[in-house]
């Protein structure tokens, strides 16, 4: 099956925090494969996930380190996009068309890198995606 987006979570030890995380992309309109590489967590993180057929869990024997988990997770990619995303943070529905602006430009302007920044304010309680920003790398 091909995909518009791979988000690619590297997991050690998020505990719940994965789930809400997950649950938050499967939550989400656009057209996405979800990867998650564990390196070797000891918790619970993983419990209920391998019951998720969206999802593909790749668990590392051991702590490969976050550069070396992410390159394992875009192997295992099919989506022409990946969207790199840590288990603390949650995919907001706000954020789809800005996603799907940021994947659009890419595409037609043939773009081979997207850089997607986003900064999370905390402000009385609530989170909020302050900017994006698309930039093309040859």
């Amino acid at each position: 099956m091909s995909h518009t987006l791979s988000t690619i979570i590297v997991n050690c030890n998020a505990g719940s925090l994965l789930r809400k995380c997950v649950d938050s992309l499967l939550a989400c309109p656009l057209d996405i494969e979800i990867i998650v590489v564990d390196n070797a967590s000891s918790d619970a993180s993983l419990d209920g996930l391998q019951d998720l057929l969206q999802l593909c869990v790749i668990r590392n024997p051991a702590n490969v380190g976050f550069a070396a988990a992410c390159n394992i997770g875009v192997l295992a990619s099919s989506a022409p996009f990946l969207l790199f995303l840590n288990p603390d943070r949650f995919f907001s529905p706000i954020l789809s068309p800005h996603c799907w602006s940021a994947c659009s430009l890419a595409t037609a302007w043939a773009w081979w890198v997207v850089c997607w920044s986003m900064k999370m304010a905390r402000s009385r309680g609530r989170t909020g995606v302050v900017r994006w920003l698309a930039c093309e790398c040859r």
